[in-house]
């Protein structure tokens, strides 16, 4: 009905204020509905298996249903911003960066307590099924964004910020699913065998290593062609939080028994 209403008022000789106000509330409360809806049908699936459920199936569930809550958000999100960009509606556009925003904060609040649950396979998981839809919106959004000089004027900012999130994303979803790999291989490691938990422990800390230390390379080699200063700015940060971390942390195995020359 709402969908309708704006229809006909676009069709309409009704202008001025009257037809931008209605033309504006009209589209965003169908949104906002949509958006309360589809989040309602995803909580309600879930809740109702998760009553029929117990033990460890209750918080599968619930890991399930946080990554369908956040599809919803982002996906929705996504095509609010393209569309905003594609007719020049800087309210829909605002309107897709604050769902894209809210999907961002609650994937690192929520969705992420789940990264070491043991029914997870790394990469192939709800939790990083939701950063890595994520990105993907964000990198959607930064290419439609290239294009469309409107937006250009007017959110100049907008576009490294999409840019520095999505990596800040990546970072945040590549490094705990190195932790939570690491978790997991220790969780079936008896206690008594120290030396391979500590083993374990040495080969996590390589693999966060490496994993900053490639991404941050990466991102500074684009920064440096493209050319964007906080992209580069950024890749020297995590760069120097790698080099940190090599020498507080990993340093500390430079004796392991189980180690050979270089």
């Amino acid at each position: 009905a709402l969908a309708c209403a704006a229809w006909f008022y676009s069709k309409s000789d009704i202008e001025g204020e009257e037809r931008e106000f209605a033309l504006g509330a009209l589209i965003a409360a169908a949104n906002v509905l949509a958006v309360i809806a589809l989040s309602a049908e995803a909580l309600g699936y879930y809740d109702r298996a998760q009553a029929l459920a117990s033990g460890e199936a209750i918080t599968r569930l619930e890991n399930t249903k946080q990554f369908a809550l956040s599809a919803v958000w982002t996906i929705f999100g996504a095509i609010a911003l393209i569309i905003g960009i594609r007719r020049s509606s800087i309210a829909v556009r605002v309107g897709g960066l604050m769902l894209l925003a809210l999907a961002t904060g609650k994937a690192l609040a929520i969705d992420l307590r789940y990264y070491n649950a043991e029914w997870h396979t790394l990469l192939f998981n709800p939790t990083f099924a939701s950063f890595a839809l994520l990105i993907f919106a964000l990198a959607v959004g930064i290419w439609f964004y290239g294009p469309s000089e409107d937006a250009k004027d007017r959110e100049r900012s907008v576009v490294p910020l999409l840019i520095g999130v999505a990596n800040l994303l990546a970072i945040v979803s590549l490094s705990t699913e190195v932790m939570g790999y690491f978790w997991r291989a220790r969780a079936v490691v008896d206690r008594q065998f120290v030396e391979e938990i500590l083993r374990l422990n040495n080969n996590e800390q390589f693999a966060l290593s490496v994993l900053w230390i490639v991404y941050g390379a990466v991102a500074l080699s684009i920064a440096i062609v493209k050319p964007r200063k906080s992209l580069r700015l950024g890749a020297l940060i995590l760069l120097s939080l790698a080099t940190m971390k090599v020498v507080a942390l990993d340093s500390h195995f430079y004796d392991a028994s189980w180690h050979t020359l270089i």
